[in-house]
């Protein structure tokens, strides 16, 4: 399951989230325009949830794109 989210900070992040066992994982992409899709190969920076107990795809889109809005303010550097 996969969606976009932003503009955030100039950024967009795109997020999926997939099912392992009885929990869920978070995936997260950050991009400078706009992606058709998460699996788009121009990001600039991809993250994935460590975080355990995950129940759903939200929770895991939550978790996932709490990560890339962390990473945002270093990525000016990266540029």
């Amino acid at each position: 399951m996969d969606k976009i989210v932003g503009p955030v900070e100039g950024y967009h992040i795109a997020l999926r989230a997939e099912p392992e066992g009885d929990d869920w994982t978070g995936y997260a992409r950050i991009f400078k325009c706009r992606p058709r899709h998460y699996e788009d190969v121009d990001c600039v920076l991809m993250l994935v949830s460590d975080k355990q107990g995950l129940r759903s795809a939200e929770e895991a889109w939550a978790h996932a794109e709490a990560l890339a809005r962390d990473r945002l303010p270093g990525l000016e550097k990266l540029a």
